[in-house]
């Protein structure tokens, strides 16, 4: 394609994206089964990650049925929010609890390096025939609403942003698989459920970790391992491990940055320990 057909190419996307001339109002759609979903927004081009929006307005119509409707905020970007791209966002249905009544799912981005995505769900109260409201901030690594396990039901893939710039800069802290699941109205942390997957984490965090070491950039890397490693029940494979690490002077922390050696491995463990790993 030559670049005069390239440059028609993105001008016709382009406008089947914009609104008409003098609209005011966007709007993004998504529906399963009998609940469907409208996010409405001014401005004049589609939002992207990160960019805040003016005027967010959710709906929620249930078997045609306007069942909610209220703006969107949240107490982590607003106002105002923008809109969160990654991950399937910023607008899903879909089934979360098991139970056969899809809820909606609201993405939002506060803006700002390395920050954040903020997940809401709404979720249907049969009792009160209305939808209630829960909230998360995922941090920097956002939210995947995927099967981990390949089996239909649906969670909420994420890493564990406490990490992030404890024993290494951002580029080289290794964030550690985390698993929420979403029943009865909450998020629930059920990461150590899925031994496979984290298995496949630690193998990934493990490997960086060798090959950033001889730069004494490892010891991020190894923290998310040993972190996978404890919620598999394999705290003695980490003690031996970090130990062998340690006598063979893999530790070193570039520059200074965080401890080094047997000094990183007992801040490494008492960090653990804290957030609830060991």
């Amino acid at each position: 394609m030559n670049r005069a057909a390239t440059i028609a190419a993105i001008v016709f996307a382009l406008g089947a994206l914009a609104p008409s001339a003098g609209a005011a109002e966007q709007t993004i759609n998504a529906s399963e089964g009998v609940v469907s979903a409208t996010l409405a927004y001014q401005g004049a081009a589609p939002a992207t990650g990160g960019e805040p929006v003016k005027g967010l307005r959710l709906t929620i119509e249930r078997a045609g049925v306007k069942t909610y409707e209220a703006p969107v905020s949240s107490p982590h970007c607003g106002p105002p929010c923008g809109l969160e791209h990654f991950g399937g966002g910023p607008l899903l249905v879909r089934e979360l609890e098991g139970a056969g009544e899809p809820s909606v799912v609201v993405e939002l981005n506060t803006g700002g390096a390395h920050c954040c995505t903020i997940v809401q769900v709404f979720s249907y109260d049969p009792a009160t025939m209305a939808y209630r409201r829960a909230e998360r901030d995922f941090g920097d690594p956002g939210a995947l609403v995927t099967s981990v396990a390949g089996d239909r039901r649906l969670e909420f893939e994420t890493a564990d942003d406490r990490f992030a710039y404890e024993f290494a800069p951002f580029a080289y802290s290794g964030l550690p698989l985390q698993i929420l699941a979403f029943r009865e109205g909450r998020f629930r942390d059920v990461t150590r459920s899925f031994g496979a997957a984290l298995s496949k984490d630690a193998a990934k965090w493990l490997k960086a970790f060798r090959t950033e070491r001889r730069l004494q950039l490892g010891n991020g890397l190894i923290a998310a391992w040993a972190a996978d490693e404890e919620l598999l029940g394999h705290d003695g494979l980490v003690r031996a491990t970090l130990s062998r690490e340690a006598a063979h002077g893999h530790l070193h922390s570039r520059e200074g940055y965080g401890p080094s050696g047997r000094s990183f491995v007992r801040a490494l463990l008492r960090f653990l320990h804290r957030t609830g790993y060991r």
